[in-house]
């Protein structure tokens, strides 16, 4: 039955958009030209939410391996057997299976699909092969499953050592973000889809077909990009505030990903430039180098 219902609702691939606008406007100061507002893809969010539940699921399952067979069981020979053998190996070829199994085509779901699991799941096994997860996640296996399962990083009250519960003002406030972005996002591809995301002109000299390095020093060239960058910063904030809003729905309080490093960052190293988003490859990379290291020779 669950598998006739995933039929149905991944039976529209959603490879272009058929949608029509709901009402029109005409923006004069644009050569006349005729703008059109498109209501929201149901079948594109149902799709999504049903990948980041499987998702969500696969997590619980690495989850209960990870906890017994390594936590359990850590620096012994079976936990990195575990851990290297079946575990990481299984995070890595999972979206490659859920992709084919649910015939994805469209690209964001693709994204969403391959984008959580492999890196977190994987680099979540590494912190508990190397004794470096977060506070609290290793306290028992219910909420090392709960850690495992969400794709932000959870909020440990320090007293009680469980997950923060997630007030309705910050629930309320995590939807407003997601809707925000959401509408900006959408006007943002709006105004500079048309043009491919490359609004400005690139005139391609003799010079740059001489020495093509000229090209990447052109101001049209450096704008493009620009475009491009900014477009992949709303995809991100939007596609983790939505995260953010679903984890606080199910109760559960989660840290922020990221500062936009765009706009917000003060420096290469500040804290607004990279914050949560990069903390488990951090702890795990980092702590299994160190590990591996015998800094007293």
């Amino acid at each position: 039955m669950a598998q006739t219902l995933l039929h149905e609702i991944f039976s529209a691939k959603l490879e272009s958009d058929h949608r029509l606008p709901i009402f029109r406007f005409e923006v004069p100061y644009d050569g006349g030209v005729t703008y059109g507002v498109l209501a929201p893809e149901v079948l594109f969010w149902t799709q999504l939410i049903c990948i980041v539940l499987i998702e969500a699921a696969f997590g619980c399952i690495i989850s209960a391996l990870v906890y017994n067979q390594i936590v359990c069981r850590r620096g012994s020979t079976s936990s990195f057997l575990v851990g290297y053998g079946i575990v990481i190996p299984a995070c890595l070829l999972f979206p490659y299976y859920l992709i084919a199994t649910l015939d994805l085509r469209n690209k964001i779901l693709k994204f969403a699909a391959s984008a959580i699991v492999p890196n977190l799941t994987l680099f979540r096994c590494m912190e508990a092969m190397y004794g470096f997860s977060p506070p609290g996640t290793e306290k028992t296996s219910k909420q090392h499953m709960i850690y495992s399962a969400s794709a932000m990083e959870i909020c440990f009250d320090p007293k009680t050592g469980r997950p923060a519960p997630a007030k309705l003002s910050d629930t309320l406030q995590r939807l407003m973000h997601f809707m925000k972005y959401i509408v900006i996002l959408g006007l943002y591809k709006s105004a500079f889809a048309p043009y491919g995301y490359e609004p400005f002109h690139e005139q391609i000299s003799d010079d740059s077909m001489q020495r093509p390095w000229y090209r990447y020093l052109n101001v049209s060239h450096m704008g493009n990009n620009l475009i491009a960058a900014i477009l992949l910063q709303l995809y991100l904030t939007a596609f983790c505030s939505g995260l953010i809003a679903l984890t606080h729905l199910a109760g559960i309080k989660v840290n922020d990903v990221m500062k936009n490093p765009l706009f917000e960052s003060t420096s290469p190293s500040g804290e607004k430039l990279q914050r949560r988003k990069s903390m488990n490859k951090v702890q795990a990379i980092f702590f299994t180098l160190t590990s591996a290291i015998d800094f007293t020779n």
